[in-house]
């Protein structure tokens, strides 16, 4: 089961709907930095949850940058926020995306998934690396 946690908005306040929002934005900028534009449509609110859970748990120091805008939606000023957290998501996220797209070929043969999980093979290799250098 991957890409199916969402956050439950009616219950939150507006103040924690824009945190949450912030390490969403955060997590994306960081996947397109360290990964680029293919990896960047892998992003889900799986990883932004382990995000907001992990930095809740360890309470890292986190960097907020105010007035961003993304190419996704030019239209509106964004604020993102990252820590130490938003690079390990940023790389679980490739990996399970990959693992995802090769289990979803194999079990529909969908030649969509396939061509994808191609195309994200380097990134996948990048990631692993990046998580067995720091582990």
């Amino acid at each position: 089961m991957f890409g199916y946690i969402t956050v439950n908005k009616d219950t939150l306040s507006e103040e924690n709907k824009k945190i949450y929002q912030s390490y969403y934005c955060g997590l994306c900028q960081t996947m397109k930095s360290q990964y680029g534009r293919r990896a960047q449509m892998a992003l889900n609110y799986d990883m932004t949850f382990l995000i907001v859970l992990l930095t809740g748990l360890y309470e890292p120091d986190s960097v907020t940058r105010d007035g961003f805008v993304c190419s996704v939606h030019p239209t509106k000023k964004r604020t993102l926020r990252t820590n130490e957290i938003t690079e390990y998501a940023a790389a679980m996220n490739i990996l399970l995306a990959y693992y995802n797209l090769i289990d979803d070929w194999k079990d529909d043969k969908s030649l969509t998934k396939k061509t994808y999980a191609e195309m994200l093979k380097k990134d996948f290799e990048k990631a692993k690396k990046r998580l067995s250098d720091t582990g």
